[in-house]
């Protein structure tokens, strides 16, 4: 694998990508995570075979630098990640990508598909969005409906994190083996990205994304997620999604004896059907 550093305006991001195919697969981790999350599926010899594979440490997160000191509040949003996000693919000259976002990610996701919309963008073609633990929302309302929050212990939006919270994120965030890399990209996440963020949620700052993926048909959008997730009240997904002519499938897929990163905790069930989305989505190009 091959590991760059990436100069954006939104800081430093620390970028690592496999393969060499014009057709890319990019994987977006979750709130105070890493790279690492996508370890398994970055060693899928089956995916790397036809696709270059990427994935990177968000700003504020792993080994990417923090924002500007005066620009944490157009950073640390959905907005502003997916931003850093579009310039990793731009730096890379990739035109042709599958997104996956896990938690966090799966918003970033489809705000980097409604921003290159929105510009017209024909350099950059969005052929599928695969989300996981990401139940969309853009105002205070959306996330109640959409998240298990505890208004007086939101791991979510902590500016510094207990120990208990710390625990709470390696065993419920990823579940599966844990690995030391996981305690140390909860505690290096900078403590201005969590509060950041989870404020310009409730404040209504972003795009609509359930607008947008109910109105979309440009590409297809898979939602599997966790039987066992505890972080997302599941029902709302079926209100979500359902009835909308791109979901892949036509329903929500659940991994049995999985949480909010199936990714990681089931692999070796998550990674065939992931294969089988990214086979279809670049099929009907």
């Amino acid at each position: 694998m091959e590991f760059t550093k990436i100069p954006t305006p939104q800081g430093e991001i620390n970028a690592v990508r496999r393969g060499t195919s014009s057709n890319t697969i990019l994987f977006i981790h979750v709130n105070s995570g890493s790279w690492r999350m996508f370890k398994h599926l970055l060693a899928s010899d089956s995916l790397a075979s036809k696709y270059t594979l990427i994935a990177f440490d968000l700003p504020g997160h792993g080994d990417s630098a923090d924002a500007p000191a005066d620009q944490a509040g157009q950073v640390y949003t959905f907005a502003g990640y997916a931003r850093a996000a579009i310039a990793v693919l731009r730096h890379y000259a990739v035109t042709s990508v599958v997104i996956y976002g896990c938690s966090l990610g799966g918003h970033i996701a489809v705000d980097m598909a409604m921003q290159l919309a929105e510009t017209d963008d024909d350099e950059v073609k969005v052929r599928g969005i695969m989300t996981s633990g990401s139940p969309l929302c853009h105002n205070r309302a959306e996330a109640l409906e959409g998240f298990n929050l505890d208004p007086d212990d939101n791991v979510a939006a902590a500016e510094t994190l207990t120990e208990d919270q710390v625990q709470i994120m390696v065993r419920k965030g990823f579940g599966g083996e844990e690995e030391p890399w996981m305690r140390e990209a909860a505690l290096r996440t900078d403590s201005r990205a969590r509060p950041t963020m989870f404020k310009s949620i409730t404040r209504g700052d972003g795009r609509d994304h359930r607008k947008f993926v109910r109105e979309t048909a440009a590409f297809p959008l898979a939602v599997v997620n966790g039987a066992e997730d505890v972080f997302m009240k599941v029902d709302v997904f079926e209100k979500i999604h359902v009835g909308h002519g791109n979901l892949w499938r036509g329903r929500i897929i659940r991994i049995e004896k999985s949480g909010h990163s199936p990714c990681w905790d089931q692999p070796e069930v998550f990674i065939p059907l992931f294969e089988e989305f990214v086979d279809e989505s670049f099929s009907c190009v």
